[in-house]
């Protein structure tokens, strides 16, 4: 009976002390008790799993977020830019009218250094084949009978004084065929125009990979692709029009 009573009372004093130390160890976070580790590796288990998860989900958040906010760049510019070269390029189609000159086709020749025809004298055309130029400085008179002799309406002008004339010679096949020839330049220089308009587009499209969804940059590019092809498609219709008109 004693013996048991001793090793019943070892027992209680050993349950004691265990239990002081476990609670010691678990309130100061010794890290010695083996419940403890056990707790805060459970624990630290739990956080890293967690803001792993949550970052995940945060960065999908973001992401959304970048896609609302980041916008495609409008084609509205690029529309109106080639509508206004278009538009340039009608009215260059205008000017020129087979066997006969217009007033505006000469204000608009550039001289090389001294800029447009119609700031350098008065420019007159009477009865749509005379062309009259007063010219305002005489020091300036062969600049501008090497203007109008380069024209490419085939004019060969007449100085008088100041004043330089030239008429609209008659109308021939070799004259049609460089009206043409002059025209298509300027149509096939306003074609490749419109292509550089596209390249810078795009390129300002594809800088916003990662921020929006591929799809959608797709989906832009189709967009453009389609404003330059019936861009191209109606500066093409526009030649073969003036080149049908000339040659009635």
């Amino acid at each position: 009976m004693r013996s048991a009573r001793v090793f019943f009372l070892s027992a209680v004093r050993l349950s004691t002390v265990s239990s002081r130390q476990v609670s010691a160890g678990f309130s100061a976070g010794s890290g010695r008790s083996v419940l403890v580790p056990a707790m805060r590796s459970y624990h630290t288990s739990l956080i890293s799993l967690g803001p792993k998860g949550g970052k995940k989900g945060a960065k999908k958040g973001k992401d959304d977020d970048d896609a609302q906010d980041v916008e495609l760049p409008s084609l509205q510019p690029y529309q109106a830019s080639i509508a206004r070269s278009i538009a340039w390029l009608q009215a260059e189609f205008d000017k020129n009218k087979f066997g006969s000159i217009t007033p505006e086709y000469f204000q608009s020749l550039s001289l090389p250094g001294h800029g447009a025809l119609g700031k350098l004298g008065q420019i007159t055309v009477r009865s749509g084949a005379h062309l009259s130029i007063a010219v305002y400085d005489t020091s300036l008179v062969s600049i501008v009978v090497d203007a109008v002799r380069g024209c490419g309406l085939g004019l060969n002008p007449v100085v008088d004084g100041s004043n330089v004339s030239a008429s609209v010679p008659r109308a021939t096949k070799e004259t049609r065929d460089l009206m043409v020839k002059n025209l298509s330049k300027l149509a096939d220089k306003i074609k490749g125009d419109i292509r550089n308009m596209r390249k810078d587009v795009i390129d300002g499209t594809k800088k916003l990979k990662g921020s929006v969804s591929e799809d959608d940059i797709k989906r832009h590019t189709k967009e453009i692709e389609a404003i330059l092809d019936k861009s191209l498609d109606k500066v093409a219709q526009m030649m073969k029009a003036k080149e049908k008109e000339l040659s009635a």
